[in-house]
């Protein structure tokens, strides 16, 4: 093979072309955080190794990276990681890639219960681990439940947790729900979730990238995105302390019904619905009476 087309400026730009050609938003960027996956260095490796050319090996090894990318398959599981709340993550297409506005839920988590001493914390639907590992990250003194339906899931929450030190305090448990915490009789002060918010109409309108690789058990909530939402507002209060703090994360649209939603149990007070950062509504906040 001619040696300057081994060169990683050559390669970083062929390979840019090639994703550009197939539509990948970021080409760019894409084939740098690819490369420096393969090359197990940071991005700044890149710059300053430019003339350098690369080992065959490793070549085939970015190049069937940049192909997956081609086929609309998320940077996230090509990687096997991402960022949240400054924290790596493993995700796999078990888990839903953690998105920058849920940070929102564990700013907002921690601001309800670090008067607390030692606050009990339950996050359903944990997915990856992100909120329930950074609450507790965040919070030493709490303990915290993190329950999944699936077994894949709860699996790459607990690789997380270990990961970051925190599984000693994070109690996973798998099930449906509320299923899981029958038997254990356990109140919380704060409930948080990201459950799955999607509706049957706009499912299909999902980005491929989303749509075709992400779990579709943890996007979609059924007709209006309310399906599993109406399920936690009902047996909320019953998973409460007083005073507790339920914190949903929703579709902008779905606000007004939610906040509606949560007043008709009459168990709960200080509704308020929370933007996030594009000033769009994201979080429900609500206070167990």
């Amino acid at each position: 093979m001619n040696e300057t087309l081994l060169k990683i400026e050559n390669i970083l730009r062929l390979s840019t072309l090639y994703l550009q050609k197939r539509g990948i938003e970021k080409a760019r960027l894409t084939s740098e955080i690819l490369l420096s996956h393969v090359l197990n260095q940071d991005r700044t490796y890149l710059y300053l190794n430019y003339k350098r050319s690369l080992d065959i090996n490793i070549l085939k090894r970015f190049w069937q990276a940049i192909r997956r990318r081609a086929k609309g398959e998320p940077v996230a599981y090509i990687i096997g990681k991402k960022e949240f709340w400054s924290l790596e993550f493993e995700v796999n297409p078990h888990v839903l890639i953690p998105r920058p506005e849920t940070e929102l839920l564990v700013e907002r988590g921690i601001e309800c219960v670090k008067h607390i001493k030692k606050p009990l914390i339950l996050d359903i639907g944990t997915g990856s681990g992100a909120i329930a590992i950074a609450l507790a990250k965040e919070l030493p003194n709490a303990e915290v439940w993190a329950t999944d339906i699936s077994e894949e899931a709860i699996e790459v929450a607990k690789r997380n947790a270990k990961k970051h030190d925190v599984s000693d305090r994070i109690i996973f448990l798998k099930g449906d729900l509320w299923k899981p915490l029958e038997k254990e009789k356990a109140k919380f002060h704060l409930i948080v979730t990201n459950p799955p918010y999607v509706s049957s109409k706009d499912y299909p309108k999902l980005s491929p990238e989303v749509r075709d690789w992400e779990p579709k058990i943890a996007l979609w909530g059924g007709e209006k995105g309310l399906s599993l939402i109406k399920r936690i507002v009902i047996d909320a209060a019953r998973f409460l302390l007083t005073g507790g703090f339920l914190l949903l994360e929703i579709s902008p649209e779905q606000a007004k019904y939610v906040k509606q939603l949560i007043h008709s149990t009459a168990n709960f007070t200080d509704l308020k619905a929370i933007k996030d950062y594009s000033t769009t509504f994201r979080v429900i906040q609500a206070r167990r009476i």
